[in-house]
């Protein structure tokens, strides 16, 4: 009887696993997502600041013109609902190498930098995810500055 229970857990645990398709679209929603809420963070929203959201979901993601919008909607939903970064950084630690994680600290810079100025927020946000994925403090800086090169600034 333990035997056959044993059994029927492992079954239910992996059916439960994620495919790497479905990881992948998570792994799009919290990068999104994460763009998102630095781009919102200051409560003012520009066209500088879509621009570049859009242009980080077609480059860093290789998305369509087509997907972007829907998820970028998802994405909004999924800050809306949010308790913390928390809930996004632990799909990046779990799905990217270090350069990927670098990259991404870079295009949160590229974000924060769209709008021609730093609010404290978006610093105080970068600088959180940074934490939570283990990026070390010379990428933070070294992204910033790739960041604010090619934002002009």
């Amino acid at each position: 009887m333990i035997k056959s229970l044993v059994s029927f857990i492992r079954e239910q645990m992996a059916d439960d696993a994620p495919t790497p398709e479905a990881s992948e679209a998570r792994l799009r929603l919290v990068t999104a997502a994460l763009l998102v809420e630095v781009m919102a963070i200051d409560g003012h929203l520009d066209d500088a600041e879509g621009k570049v959201l859009r242009s980080a979901l077609r480059d860093r993601l290789g998305l369509a013109e087509a997907d972007i919008d829907q998820l970028i909607e998802r994405a909004r939903e999924e800050v809306d609902h949010a308790t913390s970064l928390f809930e996004f950084t632990t799909d990046i630690n779990g799905h990217c190498d270090q350069q990927e994680k670098n990259q991404l600290i870079e295009w949160l810079w590229r974000m924060a930098y769209a709008d021609g100025m730093i609010d404290a927020l978006e610093e105080a946000t970068i600088r959180q995810v940074a934490e939570l994925i283990h990026v070390p403090h010379s990428a933070f800086i070294r992204a910033k500055h790739r960041a604010r090169e090619v934002n002009g600034h």
